[in-house]
């Protein structure tokens, strides 16, 4: 091949990675706009999921601090917190001020009303720091995996009378 040959095929090959170079480039942002419109949504619908729990927990914990964490009262309130939450909720319950489960909801649950949990880190932690936390991921006893949600109770005179916890699905606010 001659240099003049050989000229006009680089000119032709750079037309060529012209042409569908810039094609390509462009599928490539739309992916990375998609992508991101998608992570946009998931994480929008995580923040709303985060929303509702911080809304329900206080609220139930306003509720409990003036009806008390055991009784009938108490485990309307549970149930209702159990129904209203956005993910898969596995149990809502009340603890006392030494970390035993008082109420439990859904009622089939019952069984682990005076359950010590005062050993578990993130019962510990709540019960001494009087402060709503999160646990991290752990297996149930049914082998399901789940986060534990704690709000402190406070009675209207200003007394810690105990918590409200929520036990639910890691992964459903992605899934849902």
């Amino acid at each position: 091949m001659n240099r003049q040959s050989s000229l006009k095929a680089a000119c032709a090959a750079l037309a060529l990675v012209a042409i569908f170079l810039s094609p390509m480039q462009s599928l490539a942002d739309d992916d990375d706009s998609l992508l991101d419109q998608k992570l946009d949504r998931v994480s929008n619908r995580i923040q709303g999921y985060l929303n509702a729990i911080d809304f329900g927990m206080k609220c139930a914990a306003k509720s409990l601090g003036s009806t008390g964490i055991s009784g009938p009262k108490a485990g309307a309130v549970v149930t209702n917190l159990c129904a209203k939450w956005p993910t898969n909720v596995l149990m809502c319950f009340t603890t006392d001020t030494a970390g035993v489960i008082r109420v439990v909801s859904p009622a089939s649950l019952s069984s682990y009303e005076g359950t010590d949990l005062s050993s578990i880190p993130h019962v510990k932690e709540m019960l001494s720091l009087q402060k709503p936390s999160v646990s991290g991921a752990f297996k149930m006893p049914k082998g399901e995996i789940a986060l534990s949600y704690e709000w402190p109770v406070v009675s209207p005179k200003g007394e810690f009378i105990g918590a409200v916890a929520a036990l639910s699905e890691p992964i459903g606010a992605i899934d849902q």
